[in-house]
């Protein structure tokens, strides 16, 4: 039997621990679709976070270094 887990994103941000889902496939078409149309893209992706458990502030308060590597992380294909 093939077994499934939904998967976390833990990662620490001045010594505090926050985790996000990994985005469903519907999540991540509504997040593709609406990045193409959106005029602000940093807000979409904030949002788009949000959506996956990360709190506004935190993500508001991100570098854009660090929201670069978690956007990547949780969006890129595995192999």
């Amino acid at each position: 039997m093939l077994e499934l887990m939904r998967r976390e994103l833990k990662f620490k941000l001045d010594d505090v621990e926050h985790k996000l889902t990994y985005p469903t496939v519907k999540q991540m078409a509504e997040y593709s679709a609406g990045y193409e149309e959106s005029e602000n893209k940093l807000e979409c992706v904030i949002n788009f976070l949000e959506l996956l458990g990360l709190e506004k502030n935190i993500g508001n308060g991100l570098e854009l270094d660090h929201l670069n590597i978690i956007i990547t992380t949780l969006t890129e294909e595995k192999k």
